[in-house]
């Protein structure tokens, strides 16, 4: 029998330290959920109503995998784009570098594109455009360099190909077929966990480009509670099934950059990652994503498992970026070491 409390236990500790405001988590297998767990308020200082099950979180950079990524997944299933398609190939007019931007690239963080860069105040309407005609900050290839930048491009980069909105092609391609009901852009209702100290703009994504942006774009906005991330993780699982196939995950999970210290594949980051773990405990085979409020995604194919942990750090007092980095870590080492005890 899996020692839930230690899990449990575990999370009311991050929370009495104020790493966070409010938690929620499910762990579960490819065949579905095992357990879940909430914690905390929806409001910094332990206001608002408490967290449930269906309680909402901001997935920040999460959105990069259960949107863009997963669409370009199905695409590439689809015989519509390939991970060696270059930007040249869409738009035209592009410095030589620019042209040579491979979608695998972007996927991987090693584009050459500037990480941590802001695009306030640029165009909005061409803001693929406008991030083309940025400088690179290293030679393609040469780095890993985590760009947001990278996946508002692709998202821009699918809606020109599909001739759809970004938050429709992720509905249609990944949230219903797998039954995702609570998971989207632009979430309405009460029921949402606050991103902000304030406790203001609930429900607006945290990320300051996209929301410069006014529109859903690839690397932050989606918003999910845990059972719907739970669906995403057991699909990985799954090899894919229903919405990818075996080769495209097997291939995506690869590591893309065995040359750096963070593992990364499309668009997906190792849990076991020199530089940052997510997991000490999971296997090498683990695989997910993390956001900058706080939540992550952990799927391990060796152990059978996944880890679907939202938290929303940035309403903790002492929930700094460093600080949740352990904090989540700490979450993930219980719950993994908790369902492999004997």
């Amino acid at each position: 029998m899996p020692h839930y409390q230690t899990i449990s236990d575990t999370l009311l500790r991050q929370l009495n330290e104020s790493m966070f405001s409010g938690a929620s988590i499910e762990i579960g297998t490819a065949e579905g959920p095992l357990w879940r767990f909430q914690c905390g308020t929806a409001l910094p200082e332990g206001a608002g109503p408490q967290i449930k099950e269906t309680t909402l979180f901001d997935m920040a950079s999460v959105s990069k995998v259960l949107s863009v990524t997963a669409v370009c997944l199905r695409l590439f299933d689809d015989g519509i784009l390939t991970p060696q398609d270059e930007m040249g190939l869409f738009y035209t007019g592009l410095r030589d570098e620019a042209a040579h931007i491979s979608i695998e690239r972007l996927l991987t963080h090693t584009s050459g594109l500037p990480g941590g860069q802001s695009i306030v105040g640029r165009d909005r309407e061409h803001i693929d455009e406008e991030i083309l005609k940025l400088p690179f900050s290293y030679a393609p290839g040469t780095q890993v360099q985590y760009a947001c930048l990278g996946f508002i491009l692709l998202g821009c980069l699918l809606e020109k190909v599909c001739g759809k909105k970004l938050d429709t092609l992720a509905r249609e391609m990944v949230f219903e077929p797998l039954g995702m009901t609570h998971t989207g852009y632009r979430p309405q209702g009460a029921d949402i966990a606050a991103t902000a100290m304030d406790g203001s703009g609930i429900g607006t994504v945290n990320d300051y480009n996209a929301r410069y942006l006014e529109r859903p774009v690839g690397n932050a906005g989606v918003f999910s509670d845990a059972a719907d991330c739970g669906k995403f993780a057991a699909m990985l699982l799954r090899k894919g099934a229903p919405i990818l196939s075996g080769a495209v995950l097997l291939s995506a999970n690869r590591n893309l950059t065995p040359w750096s210290t963070e593992a990364r594949g499309w668009g997906f980051y190792r849990s076991r990652n020199r530089a940052k773990p997510v997991c000490d405990l999971c296997s090498e085979t683990a695989f997910g994503h993390t956001g900058w409020t706080g939540p992550g995604i952990l799927a391990d194919p060796e152990r059978g498992l996944y880890i679907a942990l939202l938290m929303n750090r940035t309403c903790g007092r002492n929930g700094t970026y460093e600080a949740m980095w352990r904090s989540r870590r700490l979450v993930m080492n219980a719950a993994m070491a908790a369902m492999t005890k004997q």
